[in-house]
């Protein structure tokens, strides 16, 4: 016991880490291994087209030997019917990991189309609001502001910016708010007036 109060991570270890990071959605980070996944994916296609291959070497064998190739049950060849349950099987898998990565690139594209509208509309009722309610520059500007301050954020999320990028895209999206607060500003003539 005495090692233990002298290393206490080495008793507690990854029981006490894994309780740590389950216990709340933010605290649980761990490696997506895409550099490893890509690998598994090439090393599944390898394998089913070498299975691919030996289908229609055997298609050819069956077809030299027996002049059959034209029926499911009762094929004459049982060694077809091996390779075609193994090839079943690896399909099933390497669709699956396929369909997965497709259906998160399309949830991720909705998501971001979505948080861009907002991004560009909410802004320009908020202001519209305001403005209709008693023309305040500084409250306008508030707006403006928090919507500035929020849009990197969202930006640095879905997309995959360095932060020259972000920081471009912020200030575009800045002058637009900026234009558009301006449009609602009433035209003075500046004569005099």
């Amino acid at each position: 016991m005495k090692d233990a109060d002298q290393d206490p991570r080495r008793f507690r270890g990854y029981p006490a880490l894994s309780t740590w990071m389950s216990s709340h959605d933010d605290f649980l980070m761990v490696r997506k291994f895409d550099r490893l996944g890509t690998r598994v994916i090439f090393l599944m296609q390898h394998k089913i087209a070498r299975l691919e291959e030996e289908l229609q070497a055997e298609d050819i064998k069956c077809t030299a030997e027996q002049g059959d190739n034209g029926t499911i049950d009762g094929d004459p060849s049982p060694r077809r019917q091996e390779i075609m349950e193994e090839v079943l099987w690896r399909l099933e898998h390497y669709r699956e990991s396929r369909c997965d990565e497709v259906r998160m690139d399309k949830f991720v594209s909705c998501v971001t189309i979505v948080l861009g509208l907002m991004m560009l509309v909410a802004p320009l009722w908020l202001l519209q609001y305001v403005y209709a309610i008693k023309p305040d520059p500084v409250a306008r500007l508030k707006i403006i502001t928090w919507f500035l301050v929020g849009f990197p954020m969202t930006f640095g999320m879905v997309a995959l910016a360095r932060p020259l990028e972000v920081l471009t895209a912020t200030a575009a999206y800045g002058v637009l708010l900026m234009v558009y607060m301006q449009l609602q500003s009433p035209i003075t003539s500046g004569c005099g007036q």
